[in-house]
């Protein structure tokens, strides 16, 4: 693996996605997808809607769904998110998270999040004692663009005038690594071993732990 060229992380930043990446919340996600979908008379086996949202979205598997069975996209989406959010207490920290978190901030890096994820983002960093690491947190909510779209990313670009050579996006899919490149920064890729997606080769470091991230520097 290639290592990163500076030593200092005093101007580096890292731009984190959250679902599977920060936190373990794909259980949470597809058992709620299963019972709105199971509720609308709709059976999809589990290990099929994990990695349909896992491998691309959940916005983009319910939007292949809705049609399919003529309903609402905007219904399921709608019912989904408030499932989902309302079991967010049942959400957990990805193993190594909060240590590279803290190593990080520890020598220096600074810290954002762009995630699809919804109003129960913050509750989550909060009760998992994960909030403090954050420069700010942005949430579909927040209106942007969604990935691999780079408009948040270039948002935080902007507001925290940061060296593009020194900043990195930290993603388990492949649209955060699409959104890395489509931003013009790095990306490192996610991908622990219960993982549905592979590797593309449009990544610049890999990992199957958060705390390898130490090794890249």
């Amino acid at each position: 693996m290639f290592h990163v060229k500076h030593q200092t992380l005093s101007n580096t930043f890292f731009i984190w996605d959250l679902d599977g990446t920060l936190i373990d919340s794909y259980k949470v996600i597809v058992s709620s997808i299963e019972k709105v979908l199971n509720d609308k008379n709709v059976y999809i086996p589990y290990n099929i809607i994990k990695k349909e949202s896992t491998e691309h979205s959940v916005g983009e598997f319910l939007g292949k769904i809705a049609p399919e069975y003529s309903l609402s996209f905007e219904e399921l989406e709608r019912k989904c998110h408030a499932h989902i959010d309302n079991r967010y207490l049942e959400v957990e920290a990805i193993k190594n998270a909060k240590e590279i978190l803290d190593y990080l901030s520890s020598v220096g890096a600074k810290h954002l999040i762009y995630t699809h994820k919804g109003k129960s983002t913050h509750d989550i960093l909060r009760n998992l004692e994960m909030d403090q690491y954050f420069l700010e947190v942005l949430t579909i909510e927040d209106g942007f663009k969604r990935k691999p779209d780079p408009e948040a990313i270039n948002y935080f670009v902007d507001k925290y005038s940061i060296d593009k050579e020194y900043a990195y996006y930290v993603g388990d899919r492949h649209l955060d690594i699409d959104s890395a490149n489509n931003a013009g920064i790095k990306s490192i890729f996610f991908k622990p071993e219960d993982s549905f997606v592979e590797p593309t080769g449009r990544e610049n470091y890999i990992v199957t732990d958060l705390i390898e991230i130490k090794n890249l520097f």
